[in-house]
């Protein structure tokens, strides 16, 4: 049902009903009605009352929806951090001193994405995969996460980070996300130097920088890329 509603300014019953039917779930208007009424008890869907009713899905339902339902795209631009060299910091640290290192960015990665709006979508071992409000300026955002990682005291073996952005629609589901600017973002990140950021959308840090055509494994055409310093 929250899956069938989606996204917008919401929809009346007799869309609803028509959807049901066009999924191959035709249901009584009664027994819609009382899901849907159920729905909002529970806090997914908000009805507006009147000579017709309108259903809209609030925050909490959209992500039930995202979650229960076979996903949905998102608008919005990703970031990609990961550890440079952290399979040899981990041979001459050892396990519980990399694992500390690792759970170190990714407590600096949920501040500062969450400060903007945005979110970490999963941990990846040695890095992350985060997402940001179109908005904000995602290079900004990943400076901070890099300045927060690296207040090491001047420890001069302190591994480095790289990262990328880019702006996309990945597919949305159960809280991940899935799809080529997924697949485009981890590839980038791959080409990043240490200390840098590799970029396909426009940023304050990258406004003097020139703009190469890269070949990223996988994906069919150049991307234009501006590269910027994480520090």
């Amino acid at each position: 049902m929250l899956a069938l509603l989606g996204s917008g300014d919401g929809i009346d019953g007799t869309e609803v009903a028509r959807r049901l039917h066009d999924a191959g779930r035709p249901a009584p208007a009664s027994d819609i009605l009382t899901a849907l009424l159920q729905l909002e008890a529970t806090g997914h869907v908000r009805i507006r009352r009147g000579d017709r009713y309108w259903f809209d899905l609030t925050a909490d339902g959209q992500e039930a929806a995202y979650t229960l339902g076979p996903g949905a795209p998102e608008d919005a631009v990703l970031v990609m951090v990961d550890v440079v060299g952290y399979v040899a910091y981990t041979s001459r640290h050892g396990d519980v001193a990399a694992h500390a290192l690792a759970q170190r960015l990714l407590t600096a990665a949920e501040q500062e994405l969450t400060a903007v709006g945005g979110r970490l979508v999963k941990s990846l071992g040695d890095g992350f995969l985060g997402a940001v409000p179109p908005a904000a300026d995602a290079v900004v955002v990943v400076r901070r996460i890099a300045s927060r990682f690296e207040q090491h005291h001047g420890d001069a073996t302190w591994p480095r980070l790289r990262a990328a952005v880019h702006r996309g629609r990945p597919i949305r589901h159960a809280g991940d996300l899935y799809g080529t600017d997924v697949n485009l973002v981890a590839r980038l990140c791959e080409q990043a130097g240490p200390d840098e950021v590799m970029c396909s959308i426009p940023s304050s840090a990258t406004e003097n920088a020139a703009t190469a055509q890269v070949e990223v494994r996988g994906i069919d055409h150049p991307v234009p890329v501006t590269t910027a310093r994480l520090a």
